[in-house]
């Protein structure tokens, strides 16, 4: 099994450059996955606010069911480092603002929230400002969608891109025996959005 055999586990889908490797990429930018990223400036950067308005995504205290939106290492290790909630599977997703892969992925990714809800399923708007920018550049992220899965206060595994079956068999790899979401019958998926019919893989 591919999510086994290593910690780090990289898989292909539509990827977005974000800003905080922009800034230090060749002249011309990155390619993404709807050609050159605009180049933004530092000032623009560092006044950029994350708003989804969705109303699955929460703030503060985590829910079951629903993502928590995380602005820091440390918000992030009260749920991975920190008892109770330490033993269970945390899953962070690093976004951008700009990054249209990560758009159109957030129904998917609240569905897993819902089918997972024994797990703490996160977000960070990596760049919302100079806080999440240099936690994006510590863990050394190059594209968004990434993805972390923790349990125990260790790193598990890391996937970037948006196949949906590829992140949701990462996640039933680590799942407890008694954790929710092994015995979910998804709905069926609409023409145009992130299935498994527009993915790279087989």
């Amino acid at each position: 099994n591919a999510f086994s055999a290593s910690p780090a586990v990289a898989y292909t889908k539509p990827i977005h450059f974000p800003l905080w490797v922009q800034a230090s990429a060749p002249q011309g930018g990155p390619r993404g996955c709807r050609g050159l990223v605009p180049q933004v400036s530092v000032q623009r950067l560092s006044s950029c606010k994350a708003s989804t308005g969705d109303p699955r995504v929460k703030d503060g205290v985590h829910k079951a069911g629903y993502i928590l939106r995380v602005h820091s290492p440390t918000e992030l290790e009260t749920y991975t480092k920190q008892p109770p909630t330490s033993s269970k599977l945390s899953i962070l997703m690093a976004k951008s603002s700009h990054c249209r892969p990560c758009m159109k992925f957030a129904a998917t990714y609240n569905l897993l929230a819902e089918r997972f809800s024994d797990a703490i399923v996160m977000e960070v708007m990596g760049d919302e400002n100079p806080t999440t920018r240099k936690w994006m550049m510590d863990m050394k992220i190059k594209v968004t969608p990434s993805f972390f899965l923790y349990r125990d206060g260790k790193l598990l595994t890391t996937l970037t891109g948006t196949t949906r079956s590829a992140l949701r068999d990462a996640i039933l790899e680590q799942l407890g025996p008694s954790e929710k979401g092994r015995d979910w019958v998804e709905p069926p998926v609409s023409v145009g959005s992130d299935s498994d019919s527009d993915s790279d893989d087989e």
